[in-house]
């Protein structure tokens, strides 16, 4: 869809030493947990309630075609979320690195605090955000486990 093009796949914040990438539409995509890393949509003339629809099943390309175009979150919105992950997985205060995780039955390296339960993943592979969020507490006890985050 040309508006979401031009708006979120032209840029991406780079974490790590640029070993990492959170890209402007991944992270868009997955707008709905900004707030499990303190940012509240809110701030910046957007609801939750839109960044859930955003993350819903039929996601954001159906979001728009829904009429939403002029509905979408803000640069500024993205690029608070992209910092909040960044700072989060390059703090080794609040995060932990695992090299060797699995999300959703593929290979993942995750970043992880257990006492808030927060989590980023990014593909093994090609070292780009997945996604990041709150996890449940039998969650946070099956990763540390299993190393397994998600149902395949």
């Amino acid at each position: 869809m040309p508006i979401l093009k031009v708006r979120y796949e032209s840029s991406f914040l780079a974490v790590e030493n640029s070993e990492f990438k959170i890209q402007e539409w991944q992270a868009t995509k997955k707008l709905e947990h900004a707030v499990c890393f303190g940012i509240k949509p809110e701030d910046f003339g957007f609801s939750q309630d839109q960044a859930k629809k955003i993350n819903a099943k039929d996601g954001i390309v159906v979001y728009v075609r829904k009429g939403n175009k002029n509905k979408l979150p803000s640069l500024d919105l993205i690029r608070a979320y992209q910092n909040a992950i960044k700072n989060f997985c390059e703090d080794q205060n609040q995060s932990d690195r695992n090299d060797k995780s699995i999300f959703r039955g593929e290979s993942s390296i995750t970043f992880i605090n257990e006492e808030t339960r927060q989590v980023v993943i990014f593909d093994r592979e090609t070292k780009i955000f997945i996604t990041a969020y709150k996890l449940a507490e039998r969650s946070v006890d099956e990763y540390l486990t299993t190393g397994n985050i998600g149902s395949n």
